[in-house]
């Protein structure tokens, strides 16, 4: 009984009202310190910050109490200008708090280079593959007699012949000399309507012919597949050109523009 007198008592339950509103000053307090230290509810928006210069950066970000951090300066990207920003971690438009650090990608001062291999004897489709898998880009084919068809003879850069062991910037074009063979300098025209860009430049390279120029029907979108719907020369069965001749490219996303192949007997017999 004097348990129970002693929980009902006048002095028991005053003390345990003070410490429930010990407890809830307490927690009042300590939200309000959190949100003092945190910040709680204010951000700062991310600027957009492609293409600026470190300088720029710091200027600008230093006026906003936020920090930055270059992680990679090794790729080159000439859409943007040398030493400037292609990246940022968070991107543009984040909510951000005082004093986060942005973490950015820089472009660097240009392409590295790249030692010219030597290709001569090669066929062409090997040293267009060896070309582009170390960074380079092939431009047109030229030819003169030789044994050898569709053989290296000479790699040329800006027209220039390239001597061994040259090096040269990523992503320079490099013309090659091929060799003609002891056939005739003519070639089949091949039918590229509905191939991708990568197959029509492939089906091309196999019978010595140079891509010419390249269309599109609509302003080009990355990730969307676009196939051949015109050629030029037009394709026919017997059609022939001069080896290292140009074919013309038109290309679109709508693949009902792209004609129904007809068998030539078939158009005959109309």
């Amino acid at each position: 009984m004097s348990f129970l007198k002693f929980i009902f008592s006048k002095w028991f339950v005053v003390n345990i009202l003070l410490a429930i509103v010990v407890v809830v000053i307490g927690i009042f307090m300590t939200l309000g310190l959190l949100e003092t230290v945190t910040l709680h509810g204010k951000t700062i928006a991310v600027p957009d910050l492609k293409t600026y210069s470190l300088d720029e950066v710091d200027d600008v970000l230093t006026g906003l109490s936020l920090n930055f951090k270059v992680i990679d300066s090794s790729a080159y990207t000439p859409e943007f200008p040398k030493n400037s920003v292609i990246k940022q971690d968070p991107t543009n438009g984040s909510d951000v708090k005082e004093g986060r650090v942005i973490y950015l990608t820089i472009n660097s001062g240009g392409y590295s280079s790249v030692l010219v291999p030597n290709l001569v004897g090669r066929t062409n489709r090997q040293a267009v593959s060896y070309l582009e898998a170390i960074g380079f880009r092939v431009g047109k084919f030229e030819y003169r007699p030789d044994v050898g068809k569709n053989v290296v003879l000479d790699l040329k850069y800006k027209g220039q012949v390239i001597d061994t062991l040259t090096s040269l910037p990523k992503q320079s074009v490099i013309d090659l000399v091929l060799g003609t063979g002891n056939a005739s300098k003519k070639t089949n025209l091949p039918y590229m309507l509905g191939s991708d860009l990568e197959k029509a430049k492939d089906k091309l390279v196999e019978v010595s012919l140079n891509i010419g120029s390249v269309r599109y029907d609509e302003e080009k979108i990355d990730d969307v597949k676009y196939l051949v719907y015109r050629q030029y020369p037009e394709f026919k069965e017997d059609r022939q050109l001069n080896m290292g001749a140009t074919v013309n490219l038109w290309l679109t996303s709508d693949t009902l523009k792209i004609p129904k192949r007809i068998p030539e007997e078939e158009l005959e017999e109309e």
